[in-house]
């Protein structure tokens, strides 16, 4: 009788064991969709624009509804190869588009990932305090948590993306992975968008030459 006994609380324990593993595994699964459809919505909604600016806004829009967002950026490759332009910047509701800096800043951290190639991810780093400010605006709290990442578009470096928090610890691996996807995105939409604002403004320079010769 004990075995019996013994026997039938291990089959419903493990029965619990695998009930609990299945619960898991669909929550998992029901996250992960739902990831997915997030990334949809953010591809939609970033390569069906041709504005520079606008990328930004709707890209730091759908972090902000994801991970701790008190600031995020867009710095492009400069026209002339050799500087980073923060074409949008915002930090605790104050956006900043005048900072630029030279492919050999020493501490600027967007430069650094764009120069290495590489996602810089950066948790209550000595690199965050030594990192250049906006110049436009007035730090409220130091940024403990930043992400990085190089824009490429066509196998090419275009720029670097970074979203950052006041927060420590705060970013974890679901939101890296939708950080990574969305940067994809971003650098498909911002390499038509320059695409297109170059080919407007060739055919404008066309008009024009047309115009005076007439």
């Amino acid at each position: 009788l004990l075995n019996y006994v013994a026997s039938h609380v291990a089959t419903i324990v493990a029965r619990w064991h695998s009930n609990r593993a299945l619960k898991r595994a669909n929550d998992e699964l029901a996250a992960l969709a739902e990831t997915l459809r997030l990334l949809g919505d953010i591809g939609k909604d970033l390569t069906g624009s041709l504005d520079a600016l606008s990328i930004c806004k709707s890209l730091e829009t759908h972090f902000a509804e994801l991970m701790p967002t008190d600031a995020f950026g867009v710095a492009m490759l400069s026209p002339d190869g050799d500087a980073l332009d923060y074409i949008y910047y915002v930090e605790d509701g104050v956006v900043d588009q005048t900072n630029s800096y030279p492919l050999d800043h020493p501490t600027s951290l967007a430069v650094l990932t764009f120069r290495e190639d590489r996602e810089l991810t950066l948790f209550n780093s000595t690199q965050l305090d030594e990192a250049p400010t906006a110049a436009n605006i007035v730090e409220s709290r130091p940024m403990l948590s930043a992400v990085f990442r190089p824009l490429i578009a066509n196998g090419r470096r275009i720029g670097v993306v970074t979203v950052q928090s006041h927060r420590e610890n705060a970013y974890h691996e679901r939101e890296l992975e939708v950080f990574r996807s969305a940067t994809a995105y971003a650098a498909i939409a911002l390499a038509n968008a320059d695409a297109y604002t170059s080919a407007e403004n060739a055919r404008a320079q066309a008009a024009q030459a047309l115009a005076e010769r007439n």
